[in-house]
């Protein structure tokens, strides 16, 4: 090989190693993003329901503290008991929503990393066995990322609903007290 064709060897070597570095960066980078994705959507349940569990108990304080209420107050408030409760268990249904994703372990990958060491006989076996390691290793974040992304899905379709039922529960809440305070006013 002369001088110039080994340099333009030398700028593909890079080239290729860049492209694989750059494939498994993003491969894991779209990994850790996925499972943040699902830590923040556990937090969002876990406060739908710490939320929905607040106003629900200040629900039954004030019905008690009120002593008597007018009959469609009653209603009102039953209606938003009802919407926490729905709140709750959606919220709970999300945090069940699971699946353990795994990814291959450090030690597997290295296992194959010292096989493929093992059994490349020449430099251009090793190139093109490297780089199916990279690639298929980044095809399994895809896979764990999609893998995540679904469970996501039906995660964060559940807190959609919780936080739906609890946002109709404290317009039913409001109501509830405009008609109580309305018919507290009346009667004075």
């Amino acid at each position: 090989m002369t001088a110039p064709e080994e340099e333009a060897a030398d700028v593909m070597d890079d080239l290729h190693k860049s492209i694989a570095r750059l494939v498994l960066d993003h491969a894991r980078r779209e990994y850790d993003e996925s499972n943040e994705t699902w830590r923040d959507i556990e937090q969002k349940a876990q406060g739908t329901i710490a939320i929905a569990g607040i106003f629900l108990g200040g629900g039954f304080a004030l019905v008690r503290s009120f002593g008597s209420l007018p009959p469609c107050s009653i209603a009102w408030f039953a209606l938003a008991g009802a919407g926490m409760l729905v709140s709750i268990v959606t919220a709970i249904a999300a945090l069940l929503v699971r699946t353990v994703v795994t990814l291959e372990t450090s030690d597997h990958f290295r296992e194959r990393a010292e096989a493929l060491i093992a059994a490349s006989h020449t430099p251009a076996e090793f190139k093109t066995r490297i780089r199916e390691l990279v690639f298929d290793h980044a095809r399994n974040f895809d896979a764990a990322s999609a893998e995540v992304d679904a469970i996501n899905s039906k995660k964060a379709g559940w807190v959609g609903w919780a936080q739906m039922s609890l946002l109709v529960a404290v317009l039913l809440t409001a109501v509830g007290l405009l008609i109580t305070c309305l018919s507290v006013a009346a009667s004075c």
